[in-house]
Order: structure tokens, then C-alpha cells, then sequence
């Protein structure tokens, strides 16, 4: 029979998995992730998976002088139930984003179809918050670096159903009124600037936070690779909303130089196509 040393080695070793799995699952989904983040996944994979059993008990005996056995046990496999939990969410998020983004561009649609994707984003805003307390009291101590890890994504999902309701309550709201709202691209893209704004804030801070918990507390190498992992995800976040900034920025200067159509010019516009197009 095993002792438990073996079945913690066994846990560590099994983490990489679930590392690499997120990855690929993340890149699958959503295309938007550069191949330089699979391959970092990739080297972290390996580069745990290279670990001799030796080096993993040693590992398995500093943490075991502060926490026991059934702790840590249950802290790893909490750990990768998150990891695949939150992508599952933010797959669900994705789907339930873009059916209320076409049932609030075409101003009607199912009104069942229309609950059920409303529930689901509030759910979405609920169970996270719910999730990431009820995973607080359960206080495995083993410090908070654990805690941001596993809980990043959720917090994440939350944040992005928030604005994803928001954007549909502002649609529904301008097909509502009689006239239509003013400058509705733009608050929609205030919106979704002010939700990467939180993002970047939320991973700066947990950032700065890693890197104080390094420098003063306790170093480690694990720790190392997920602050570089989170300075990277950071990074790509700021560097997309800027570029996307950037592009916004361009087209409204070149739009401003365009003329607005007098009532006349419509007229004279509608009565100069062809008959063979007029329904």
C-alpha cells in the first residue's frame, strides 16, 4: 500500500497535465492566443515533467513541514477542478455573449431564448462571486499565491458577464426609446474598454502582489513561472487594447473628413436607382 508520499508525488505529477490542458483548450476555443503561450505551457510542462520523483519529494517535504498531508492533497485536486471549471465557463460565457449581442443588434428575437440567455449571464456573475468565497472559507493555508491562481479565471468570467450584460441592457434599451441613442458605438466601446481596464488593473495587481510575496515572504521557482505567465497575459492584454485603440482612433479621423447627406441628396440618391431594385 502507498503512503501518502507517493500519492502527493503522484498529485505533482499530474499538474502539469492540467496546465497543458487549459492551454490547448483556451487556444482551441478562442484562436486568439499566440502560439508563444502554448509553447510556454509547453516548457513548463516539461520542465516539471523532467523532475526525478527525488526532486519531487523534496518538494513534497519543505510543503509538508507546514501543511499536512490531506490539505495539500485536497489544495491540488481543488486546483485542477478550477483550471477546468473556469474554461468550461468562459466557453459559456462566449456563447451566451454573442446570442444576447444578435438578439439586442435585431431588436426582437425569442423571448424564452432571450431568458434563458439573461439567466445564464447572471448566473455567470453569481456562481463565480459564490464559488471564489466558498473557496476562501474552505482556507487550505497555503498561502494566497494559490488562491489567485485558481480563482483568476473565475473572477475573470465574472467581470467579462458584467459587461456582457451591460452591452445588452444598453441594446434593448436603445431599440426601446423612440429615437435612437446618440453615440451608441461609442459608449458600447467605453464599456468594453472600462471592462479591460478592470482586467489589466486586476492583473497588475496580482502582479504586484506576486512580487512581493517573492521578494519577502517566500521565493520559489513555481512561483517565478506564474508570475512570468501573468506579466505575459498582462502584457498581450495592454498591447491588443492599444492596437485596437489605435485603429479606432484612425478610422474616426478619416470618417470626420466625410460629409453628412442633406435630406435632398438622400432623395436625389433613392430616386436614382434603378426600378429593377426597387422592391
Amino acid at each position: 500500500m502507498r503512503d501518502h508520499g507517493s500519492t502527493i508525488v503522484g498529485t505533482l505529477q499530474r499538474v502539469p497535465l492540467l496546465f497543458l490542458m487549459d492551454a490547448l483548450l483556451r487556444m482551441y476555443a478562442t484562436q486568439m492566443i499566440s502560439t508563444s503561450v502554448l509553447y510556454m505551457y509547453l516548457a513548463i510542462a516539461v520542465f516539471l515533467l523532467l523532475l526525478t520523483k527525488e526532486q519531487l519529494g523534496k518538494i513534497y517535504k519543505t510543503i509538508q513541514s507546514y501543511h499536512s498531508d490531506a490539505k495539500f492533497h485536497g489544495m491540488m485536486m481543488c486546483f485542477g477542478i478550477f483550471l477546468v471549471a473556469s474554461t468550461v465557463l468562459e466557453e459559456v460565457h462566449k456563447i451566451a455573449d454573442s446570442f444576447l449581442l444578435e438578439l439586442g443588434a435585431s431588436g426582437g428575437g425569442i423571448v424564452k431564448k432571450t431568458c434563458k440567455a439573461v439567466i445564464i449571464i447572471i448566473v455567470l456573475i453569481i456562481c463565480p462571486i459564490w464559488v471564489v468565497m466558498k473557496f476562501h472559507e474552505i482556507g487550505f493555508d497555503l498561502g494566497i499565491i494559490w488562491f489567485l491562481v485558481a480563482t483568476a479565471s473565475w473572477i475573470s468570467v465574472c467581470i467579462d458577464s458584467v459587461g456582457s450584460l451591460s452591452v445588452y441592457l444598453l441594446l434593448v434599451l436603445d431599440t426601446l426609446n423612440p429615437e435612437p441613442i446618440e453615440h451608441l458605438d461609442e459608449i458600447m466601446y467605453g464599456i468594453r474598454a472600462a471592462i479591460g481596464i478592470v482586467h489589466t488593473g486586476f492583473g497588475l495587481l496580482q502582479i504586484c502582489f506576486l512580487t512581493w510575496n517573492i521578494t519577502t515572504i517566500q521565493w520559489s521557482w513555481f512561483s517565478c513561472i506564474i508570475l512570468a505567465i501573468l506579466v505575459y497575459y498582462t502584457y498581450e492584454r495592454v498591447t491588443n487594447g492599444w492596437n485596437e485603440f489605435q485603429r479606432r482612433r484612425t478610422a474616426v479621423h478619416r470618417l470626420s473628413f466625410l460629409l453628412n447627406a442633406t435630406q435632398e441628396q438622400l432623395l436625389v440618391s433613392t430616386m436614382s436607382v434603378p426600378s429593377a431594385f426597387v422592391i
